[in-house]
């Protein structure tokens, strides 16, 4: 879809568009899923509740294309959600958000841990995601499903937020604010985060600043994707070493 069909989205609306995905965030972590730890309810049955916001990110990132009445051709998807495959000058600067993101993560994480000391998620998420050891109630060791039920999580997760911030929602708020749309951006999508941990604003805050400016000076929503699927990823690589060990 050209750009100049995209209808912009000023601040006050955007705050509906982060807001709302972020309050079912909230009442699923903080409200739904202790009562089902109290019921007995399934790891499993539990773990899609936590993840409810980002499958419903991922719904609606196809929904709102089709509304804005897009043709479904690949096409049409990759331009209108930002995806051609980027230059090699693309390349470069999608690998390094990546690895400014990691190190804005771990930077974030260790200052904010120190200034927060005791925050801590739901006891009911803490059981759920387990420890080195265990991950949805159950041990690691040689539990390959458990890391077929992390990889579709983690598919979710990256696809749901990068189709549905990046690619549906950056592009109509670079027409509200123009060169300051990574701001915006940047911003309301650390906010989305504290839905799960309220400290997470302050450690994702730089990070989503670097992604909204990257993706917005690229024009591109790649760089995104393989930032989000790197940090993320790293989750993956310590289930792994538990089911392994």
């Amino acid at each position: 879809m050209p750009t100049s069909t995209l209808r912009p989205l000023p601040l006050i609306p955007a705050l509906f568009y982060f807001g709302i995905p972020a309050a079912v965030g909230y009442v699923s972590v903080w409200k739904v899923l202790p009562m089902m730890d109290r019921a007995g309810a399934s790891p499993l049955l539990q773990f899609v509740v936590f993840g409810s916001a980002l499958i419903l990110i991922l719904i609606a990132a196809f929904v709102a294309y089709g509304l804005e009445g897009n043709p479904w051709t690949w096409a049409d998807l990759r331009d209108r959600m930002r995806l051609r495959m980027p230059t090699r000058n693309g390349w470069a600067w999608a690998i390094g958000l990546a690895l400014a993101n990691v190190g804005l993560y771990i930077g974030a994480s260790i200052a904010v841990a120190a200034v927060f000391p005791h925050v801590r998620p739901p006891l009911a998420v803490a059981k759920l995601l387990g420890d080195d050891e265990h991950f949805l109630g159950s041990p690691l060791h040689h539990a390959w499903p458990l890391f077929g039920a992390w990889v579709l999580f983690y598919l979710v997760n990256v696809f749901g937020e990068e189709l549905w911030w990046r690619g549906i929602i950056l592009p109509r708020q670079e027409l509200a604010h123009g060169k300051n749309a990574w701001i915006f951006h940047g911003v309301l999508w650390a906010g989305f985060h504290i839905s799960v941990f309220p400290t997470d604003f302050f450690v994702l805050l730089p990070g989503a600043l670097a992604y909204g400016w990257v993706c917005q000076r690229q024009r591109s929503t790649i760089p995104g994707l393989v930032a989000h699927a790197v940090l993320n990823g790293l989750a993956g690589i310590h289930i792994l070493t538990g089911i392994l060990h």
